[in-house]
């Protein structure tokens, strides 16, 4: 393919020979040793799918070849084929890795545009996958640079030298014009050189035409693939992997099951620290896709899947998402893996992340099993990031940036690391990582608050464990800073339960109290009660999924995941008839 662009960029220059003889006999031993060895046995991936580019590529544009036709023919079916077979049913690619997903897609999308130039129809189902893997890649963009999961080979399709994270929202600029998604335009934040390639002055004509429409900006997942998005407000994304760890022997997938990465501004503040190189003398590729390289727990100083080979892995780890709801104001993700099932004695990580949309996230890591072991949780940070207090970020040269903080009097101990992230293939840079480990018995749990704040600046915030109780199946957190106070309490739904002043029978509940009182909220999942001695109460005529109460300037709002069921309050307030579905 960089043979035909330098080509036709070529023809007709001044000075320039006619090299189009020679040219296509160089190509037709291309096509034929292609055709002859495709990656139909090994790596019948994006290996194949580019093979039937390229055959596409040379049948279309190189008629005069005795074989031009049938490879035209043989590379469409591939090509057509791979985006059915390679591509989930929510837009992500197979493969489970970021770059790949990006990497097919500028396959396709540069098949689809020769095709069209030439006059061959494009059947509707593949328009439909692209665009879907257009919508995915902006939807994992919403708050900066994508995530980078999975594996990173440092290859693209038209330009090499384009291989960092910042790049990987290019294909978003082509699909804006194809697609006419003004979305697409705004998430892509410019025109790009490659779409001057495929699309030329009629493709900038539309670019400018084409009216900029808002990124969707509600939480979402992409639950083929297992990704979770939590979002805050218009600058700020979480997202939790809670898929597959891979396809066929997870070649290109990680050991990151129920990782999670933070995006702010455009910036990266929690990061998947990349790939850095599939083979070398050393140990870097099982580093670099092991657990201790994400944000996740590790047990026992072992991933969660064992190597086999460079690209395999002795059981892929199976994530499992229990509960997922998007209430009116907050989002609840709680997922398990089990790829600590396999220790002696077994343990299972089961994950609870919350946000409540406004740059406040809990992560809750909790561990069941017998016998002692060794539990380690890291964060790894955003290189942007530089240390203002303890516990306190802020991104270089800006005022927005990260607190971290641990339930206070947590007891496990806390290791500031300079390790190694990869910001390319073939290349390290430093990192700062955060890790807090210990060895205890099981039953464990370890509390996490992420701010994403608006001003760094030193303050008082706090994230402390509250409450007594009896029943061990219920733990509380309370948090305060910026001005206002929220609290978290986790017990068993249906089983009603006391701690202190607070009375309900759900499976979580949390509440968050403005400056001066001026508004309160509450939220339940998994119950129908929450009751507090001389405050807002909220009650359920039977359990619901969710159920919030907002009281705000003297105004009180209801919202349910069962728009019939009654809900009351201290004001017997009737419920929001534009309740939202919790699944």
């Amino acid at each position: 393919m960089s043979w035909l662009w330098t080509y036709f960029l070529l023809q007709g220059s001044p000075g320039v020979p006619d090299l189009r003889p020679e040219w296509l006999r160089s190509l037709a031993v291309h096509g034929r040793y292609i055709e002859r060895y495709l990656s139909t046995y090994f790596s019948p991936n994006t290996h194949l799918l580019g093979e039937g580019v390229a055959l596409f590529f040379l049948g279309v544009l190189c008629p005069e070849l005795e074989a031009a036709e049938r490879w035209k023919e043989l590379g469409w079916k591939i090509v057509l084929e791979e985006a059915e077979r390679q591509v989930r049913g929510d837009g992500f690619h197979f493969e489970q890795s970021t770059y790949y997903h990006v990497y097919a897609l500028d396959f396709f999308l540069h098949s689809a545009v020769l095709a069209s130039v030439n006059g061959i129809p494009t059947p509707k189902p593949f328009e439909d996958t692209m665009e879907k893997m257009l919508t995915a890649l902006c939807l994992l963009g919403r708050g900066g640079q994508p995530p980078r999961f999975g594996d990173d080979d440092g290859g693209r399709l038209f330009d090499r030298s384009r291989n960092r994270s910042e790049h990987l929202m290019d294909p978003l600029a082509t699909g804006a014009i194809l697609f006419h998604r003004g979305d697409y335009k705004v998430a892509a934040g410019g025109l790009r050189e490659e779409t001057l390639w495929l699309l030329g002055v009629e493709g900038v004509r539309q670019w400018d035409e084409l009216e900029g429409a808002p990124v969707d900006k509600e939480s979402a997942c992409l639950p083929d693939a297992g990704f979770y998005l939590l979002p805050a407000g218009k600058s700020t994304q979480l997202v939790v992997d809670a898929g597959p760890l891979g396809t066929q022997s997870g070649g290109h997938g990680h050991a990151d099951a129920l990782s999670l990465c933070l995006q702010s501004h455009g910036h990266s503040l929690l990061i998947d620290p990349g790939t850095f190189e599939y083979v070398g003398p050393g140990e870097d590729r099982n580093l670099f896709r092991g657990t201790a390289m994400h944000n996740t727990l590790r047990v026992d100083g072992v991933d969660q899947a064992e190597p086999r080979t460079a690209f395999s892995w002795q059981k892929l780890t199976q994530a499992k998402v229990e509960q997922w709801i998007q209430g009116n104001s907050f989002d609840l993700l709680v997922a398990k893996h089990d790829g600590y099932e396999r220790l002696v004695p077994p343990v299972v990580h089961r994950r609870y992340v919350l946000s409540l949309r406004n740059g406040v996230y809990l992560v809750r890591d909790v561990i069941e099993g017998t016998g002692k072991h060794r539990f380690d949780v890291a964060w790894h940070l955003g290189q942007e990031l530089q240390l203002v207090e303890e516990g306190l970020f802020r991104v270089k040269g800006a005022s927005h940036g990260l607190a971290i903080l641990p339930a206070q009097g947590h007891g496990w101990a806390e290791e500031v690391r300079r390790e190694s992230w990869s910001p390319a293939y073939g290349q390290k840079a430093p990192m700062t990582t955060l890790n807090f480990g210990t060895e205890a018995v099981p039953p464990v749990e370890f509390a996490t608050l992420l701010v994403a704040l608006e001003e760094a600046h030193p303050g008082a915030r706090s994230l402390v464990r509250v409450g007594s109780s009896e029943d061990a199946d219920v733990r509380g957190y309370k948090y305060a800073g910026m001005g206002m106070e929220s609290w978290f309490v986790f017990g068993k739904s249906g089983k009603p339960w006391q701690m202190d002043s607070l009375a309900s029978d759900a499976a979580f509940v949390c509440g968050k109290r403005g400056a001066g009182g001026a508004s309160e909220q509450l939220v339940l999942c998994g119950g129908s009660y929450i009751k507090a001695e001389g405050g807002v109460e909220l009650i359920c005529a039977r359990p619901v999924a969710w159920a919030e109460l907002t009281l705000k300037d003297g105004v009180r709002t209801v919202f349910s995941s069962d728009a019939a069921v009654m809900v009351e309050s201290a004001a017997a307030v009737e419920p929001d008839t534009t309740s939202k579905s919790s699944e």
